[in-house]
Order: C-alpha cells, then sequence, then structure tokens
C-alpha cells in the first residue's frame, strides 16, 4: 500500500506530460500545420498577382513580342514556382515546367480544380500529388481579367516538401522533449516519494496501531511541514477518540445499571423484530429468554407471548411512533406494554417498556364490581323517586307553587343520579370489556344525523348551533356504530353545555397521512386553563364542580369518550387556552 503513493505520485507526473505531449503534437498536426499552409498560400497568393500584373503588361502592348513559354519561365525562375498558363478556351498555352514544344501543350486544363474554383469565386486552391512524382503541391489559380489573354486562368504551384521537412523536424524535437520530460519525472517521483516517506511511515504506523485500538499511541512528529501538521493532527484526533471512548464506556455501565435496576422490562428490537437489549426484569417476565451469543439478536419467536409478538409486529407494520398495550403472560400475569419507534444508525428500532399491573388490574377489578354492585341497588329506589316526583309535581293541591317547585328539583336531581348511574355501568363495562366494541365501516355523517337529532332539544334550549364539515374522503371509517355516535354526543353535549347562546360547535374530520381519520369538535365557549388538560380525561374529574352539577353533568363523560376510543384503536386529546374555547380531537382507523 505504502508504494502506491509512488506511484501515483509517478503517474501523476506521467499523466501531465503526457497531456502537454499529445497536445504539442495535436497543435503540430492540425495547427502548426494549417498556419504554415496558410501563409504558403497567402504567399502564392501574393505571388500569382505579380505574375498576373507582370504577364497582362507584358503582353498587352505586342502580344507576339514575347513567347508564352519564355515569359513563364522568367516569371516561375524569378518567384522560384512552377507557372501554368491557360486560355480562356481551356487550352494550356505555356507551362515553366514543361520544355518548348512538348506535347501536353495545347492540351484542355479547364476540369483543373484550381482552374474551375477561379473562373467561379475570383481565386482558386488546392493540393495534390504531383504527377512527375514531386510530392504533394499547392496550387493557386487566379483569372485574367485583361489583356489580349483575358477570360484565361494562371496558376502558380509550389511544394510542400520544405513545409513537410519542417513540422518533421519540430515532431523531432517534441518527441525528445518528451522522451526527457519522462525521465524527469520519474527521477522527480522518486526524489519526492523519499522526501515524504518517513513522514508517511510514521503516520501509517500510527493509524494501523489506532485501527487495533490502541489510542495512547503517540506520534510526537517534529517535522514543520504539512506532514507534521498532519501527524501532530492524528494525536489530537487519537486523544480526543480516547476521551470520547472512556465517556461512552462509562455512560454504558450507568445505562447497565439504570437498566438493571428497573422493576419495569426494558427490551429494545430491530426492524425485523429481532430483540437486540434486554434487562433482568424482562428475563423475569419471559423465563423462556436465552443469553446473548457473541452479539448476535435474539429472535422476536423465543418470546412465550403470541400477544406479544403480535403487538411488536404491529407496531413495526405501522407508521404510528407510539403504542400502548395490555398483554397475558403466564404465570396470570398482566403488563402494559408501552412500545415507542427510535431511529438508530439510519435503523428504525422499537423501544418497548413492560409494567406489572397485576395488582393494579386485581384493585381495579375490586372498585369496578363495588361500582356496579352500588349502581344496581341504587337504580330501583332512584327509578321511584322520580316516578313519585313526577306525580307529585302534577297532582299537588295544597301550595301548588312550591310543592310544584319541590317536585322538579326532586325530578331534576333524580335524573341527575341516574344517568350518573348509567354512565357508572357503561364505564364498567368498558373497563372490564365484557361488552366489545365490534368495528365496521361506518359514515361519520350518518352518525352526525344520529347525534343532531338526539341533541336537538338541549341545542335549542341553549340556543346554539351544532353542525357538521366532514368531507367525502374523510366520511368511512372502521369504527363500532354505537361506540362512535356515544363519543360524538358526549363531546358535542359538552360543547353545548359549556357554550353560550349564539356560539357555533363544529364537528369536523380530515384525512391523515397515517390512515387515520382525525375528527375535531370545536367549541366557543370559555376554555380549559392549562393546569387542568393534563385530568380532563380522568373519572370524576371536573374543571367547574357548580357548573357541571347545574349542567347536569356526571364527570365520566369525557373518560368514557376516552376508553372508546381507545378501544378502537385510536387516541384523543384537547386543545383549548381560557377564553379561546376547546377543540377536543380523536382518531379512528379507517378502512
Amino acid at each position: 500500500m505504502r508504494r502506491s503513493f509512488y506511484k501515483k505520485l509517478t503517474a501523476s507526473y506521467l499523466v501531465v506530460i503526457t497531456v502537454v505531449f499529445a497536445a504539442g503534437m495535436i497543435y503540430l498536426h492540425f495547427g502548426l500545420s494549417a498556419q504554415l499552409m496558410e501563409q504558403a498560400e497567402e504567399n502564392l497568393s501574393r505571388n500569382a498577382r505579380l505574375a498576373r500584373r507582370q504577364l497582362v503588361s507584358s503582353t498587352s502592348e505586342n502580344p507576339q513580342s514575347h513567347r508564352m513559354d519564355v515569359l513563364a519561365d522568367e516569371i516561375g525562375r524569378a518567384l522560384g514556382v512552377r507557372v501554368t498558363v491557360i486560355s480562356a478556351s481551356g487550352r494550356l498555352l505555356a507551362d515553366s515546367s514543361l520544355a518548348p514544344g512538348a506535347s501536353e501543350k495545347g492540351e484542355s486544363r479547364a476540369d483543373w480544380p484550381e482552374v474551375i474554383e477561379a473562373r467561379k469565386k475570383g481565386i482558386g486552391s488546392s493540393v495534390r500529388e504531383s504527377l512527375r512524382g514531386d510530392g504533394d503541391l499547392l496550387y493557386l489559380a487566379l483569372p485574367i481579367n485583361a489583356g489580349p489573354f483575358s477570360g484565361g486562368v494562371i496558376r502558380l504551384a509550389m511544394s510542400l516538401r520544405e513545409i513537410e521537412e519542417t513540422i518533421g523536424k519540430m515532431r523531432g524535437l517534441l518527441l525528445v522533449a518528451g522522451a526527457f520530460a519522462f525521465l524527469l519525472a520519474i527521477a522527480m517521483s522518486f526524489g519526492a516519494g523519499v522526501i515524504v516517506r518517513r513522514g508517511f511511515d510514521e503516520i501509517y504506523d500510527a493509524v494501523e496501531k489506532i485501527a487495533r485500538g490502541d489510542f495512547s499511541y503517540r506520534i510526537a512528529s517534529r517535522r514543520q511541514d504539512e506532514l507534521g501538521e498532519l501527524a501532530r493532527t492524528m494525536d489530537r484526533l487519537a486523544s480526543e477518540v480516547e476521551a470520547h471512548l472512556d465517556e461512552l464506556r462509562n455512560e454504558r455501565d450507568r445505562l447497565e445499571a439504570i437498566l438493571e435496576g428497573m422493576a419495569e422490562g426494558v427490551m429494545v428490537t430491530n426492524a425485523s423484530g429481532d430483540i437486540l437489549l434486554m434487562n433482568s426484569a424482562l428475563r423475569e417476565f419471559f423465563p423462556s429468554l436465552p443469553e446473548f451469543e457473541d452479539g448476535a439478536p435474539i429472535p422476536l419467536e423465543t418470546v412465550r407471548s403470541t400477544e406479544v409478538q403480535e403487538a411488536v409486529r404491529d407496531m413495526l407494520s405501522r407508521s404510528a411512533t407510539r403504542m400502548e398495550r395490555e398483554v397475558e403472560v403466564l404465570p396470570a400475569r398482566t403488563l402494559t406494554l408501552h412500545a415507542k419507534r427510535a431511529r438508530a444508525e439510519g435503523e428504525s428500532n422499537l423501544v418497548l417498556v413492560f409494567h406489572d399491573v397485576s395488582e393494579v388490574k386485581r384493585l381495579a377489578g375490586i372498585r369496578r364490581e363495588f361500582t356496579a354492585n352500588v349502581s344496581h341497588e341504587l337504580r330501583t329506589p332512584l327509578t321511584a323517586i322520580q316516578w313519585a316526583a313526577q306525580t307529585l309535581e302534577v297532582t299537588a293541591q295544597s301550595d301548588p307553587e312550591a310543592t310544584r317547585r319541590f317536585a322538579s328539583t326532586i325530578n331534576r336531581h333524580a335524573r341527575r343520579l341516574s344517568a350518573l348511574v348509567e354512565d357508572l355501568l357503561e364505564l364498567g363495562r368498558i373497563e372490564s370489556k365484557d361488552e366489545h366494541v365490534r368495528p365496521e365501516e361506518v359514515s361519520i355523517r350518518n352518525a352526525m344525523d344520529s347525534v343532531a337529532h338526539t341533541l336537538a332539544p338541549v341545542v335549542e334550549k341553549r340556543g346554539v348551533h351544532l353542525h357538521a364539515e366532514i368531507p367525502e374522503e374523510a366520511d368511512h371509517v372502521r369504527a363500532d356504530p354505537a361506540a362512535l355516535e356515544r363519543i360524538l354526543i358526549n363531546l358535542a353535549e359538552n360543547g353545548v353545555n359549556y357554550s353560550s347562546e349564539g356560539s357555533e360547535i363544529t364537528v369536523s374530520g380530515h384525512l391523515r397521512e397515517d390512515g387515520f381519520v382525525e375528527v375535531s369538535v370545536a367549541d366557543q365557549g370559555e376554555g380549559i386553563p392549562p393546569e387542568h388538560l393534563s385530568r380532563i380525561f380522568e373519572r370524576f374529574y371536573r374543571v367547574d364542580s357548580a357548573r357541571s352539577r347545574e349542567n347536569g353533568g356526571t364527570g365520566l363523560g369525557l373518560s368514557i369518550v376516552k376508553h372508546l376510543v381507545q378501544e378502537m384503536g385510536g387516541d384523543v386529546w384537547v386543545d383549548s387556552a381560557p377564553g379561546r374555547g376547546s377543540t377536543f380531537r380523536f382518531t379512528v382507523p379507517t378502512p
């Protein structure tokens, strides 16, 4: 690996020289050749004009005073070129390269390309090999526009051998310079490699030791160049990494101590559901879990609980970030599972915390049983009180006004107690799961029609307006029809009771990206102070107890809403502030 540096350095020099050499050869072949040809053609054009002027002036006074062969020879020798004169009909009149009386004279030369071009454009040129073996010649022709040979053409030709020899010499010099540059590049790369080798060797040895985990090694270079600065940077990096590793070890030890000291079971899984981390409390809940071997994940199937496995797979298959669920494990133990999605190293992991709520469930069962027994015991006398109060209100004769007032009070409180009993019974059924919700595809609009009909007397009495704004894409949800209607009734009635006359209660909904429909019930009431928001869904919790009782509330409506929403797989919360009204929101899955 170390030797590759020399190779790369040498290769870089060679590449630069090759590029320069190739550029020189390309320029020599195309640029210089074209430049020399252009210069030769310009010189030949200038000479052709002089030759034409000389030809016209020599023959205009007495065409017979000069023979054309002699004149062409004189001009050719003076200019150092071959001179050819062609008549208007294309016949060859004179050629400085032919002997007098040569057989070619008198033949037509009108088809020469430079002659054709000269007659069309005023000047013509071409390059082609000489028929006499003189190599390539540059031909340039000009038309004769005056004198006795008007309409004819004078053509000059010169050999390109000098240009080719010049280019050949330049090519040879370039080849010699390229060879010298190649040798110089090899020598320079070797010298540069020797100079930096020692510094690179020190850095390489340090990197090797750091890669093996020895972060205590230091280069301690005394060089004052870039390699010395790099070595000192490596020393600082090794020191920082060593400090970070010590901090991570301490953090790991603290985390292990915390996990082992927790009464709750903790489990971390990867995106496939395999277990990456667990504590001893979790092993107490699931004794079948094996030990980790070589840091390899443990399959989820080793958890002998189908409910836990289903919860993990359900969480992994959904886009939700949190989940709460109760699971039953042996022997006769109830655990509350709290799952949260977390990202680590680009992978979506799950963190699951298991709380043992077996004792809490047992006490809750006793409480539910007590509530159910009390409610059943109170129902019969309450019914009798309500019937008696209604009778007294109708039939009382003495002091009818007072009797009616007392009877009305008895009737009102009896109805409130009856509602309380009904709420207690329903809450007990929900919590005990004796009555399971049966989700099916239902329409929120249809449910709201039923809610509006049920609450019509209360809405009219309070002088408020109740309306729904449910778009088509958010209308159909998967929910228990009776549970959904009860949720909407409780939330809408809550908004009606706490809104002033002329206010609006709006029920709206929209489809979320996670596949749930979010339903909102917004009122324009007094709002809820921030300190009450966290407890608003607790049983019997009232923000304003006096007003709640005045409105006939039992303190259980929002608790029932919470339990029903969670039973259907959704969530419920409230946004409110004093003076700005309240908006209760809950989510329901789509079909």
